[in-house]
């Protein structure tokens, strides 16, 4: 960790304190939005030593939600890097095969950081069997990475009626779903609940914005070909 991103990390840290773990990651997910967005932050590979990495001057999709997720529950810079550590590995073990690479990897017992809750938003729920890491044509698409078979719970575009978005809290994991053999979801972020809406809060790739943001969600899922969404709850998270 570079000297500039420990201050970046200890204001996060020294935001005022809020009633509820929910209000707080609500407030540090805002103090990063316009952080630029930045594909493979976190460096290594297949065959090559893991560093455990802290880098808030640019984010991906995945390593904002594990920022903000510890940042949240941390208490001091100690307390970050533990929450880091256990967030983004596997049992707590630096290194690339046990590093959670995937959105539902936040299920497994090691220790599980969410929970699935489509099933409980909506009856119109789909359930599909994955076997994540797995290309079509049986390669992999991340070397020294375990294949796995995962059942994803998302909800199809159809189902994400103003009822069922109603259902959401500010905190909760989302991930647009894919089809795609091997992958569960192409994108994620975290929902934010206002008075005009559920906001999707992300670090977006999109050239309009290339930095954290927020869409609403409604319109996002919207945009292009979504073909839905999964949704994980946090664990820890307190109103």
């Amino acid at each position: 960790m570079t000297p500039h991103n420990r201050e970046l990390v200890q204001s996060l840290l020294d935001l005022p304190q809020k009633s509820g773990t929910r209000r707080r990651l609500e407030a540090i997910s805002a103090a990063l939005l316009g952080t630029p967005y930045g594909a493979n932050g976190l460096g290594g590979g297949p065959g090559k030593p893991e560093v455990l990495t802290v880098d808030l001057t640019r984010v991906d999709c995945l390593s904002y939600l594990e920022y903000v997720t510890a940042l949240t529950f941390a208490q001091d810079m100690q307390s970050f890097l533990h929450w880091l550590v256990q967030i983004r590995y596997f049992n707590e073990i630096v290194s690339w095969p046990t590093r959670r690479h995937f959105f539902s990897d936040w299920l497994h017992p090691a220790p599980r950081l969410a929970d699935s809750v489509s099933r409980h938003l909506s009856p119109d729920c789909h359930f599909t069997i994955k076997a994540l890491n797995r290309r079509e044509n049986g390669t992999l698409w991340l070397a020294d990475v375990p294949v796995f078979l995962q059942q994803v719970d998302w909800l199809p575009v159809s189902a994400l009626t103003p009822n069922v978005l109603g259902e959401l809290k500010t905190g909760d994991l989302l991930g647009s779903y894919t089809p795609q053999a091997g992958l569960d979801v192409t994108h994620t972020g975290f929902a934010i609940v206002t008075e005009k809406g559920v906001l999707f809060r992300n670090a977006s790739s999109l050239p309009a914005h290339r930095c954290v943001s927020d869409t609403p969600l409604d319109a996002y899922m919207h945009m292009r070909k979504r073909f839905g969404l999964v949704v994980l709850r946090l664990r820890q998270l307190t109103d």
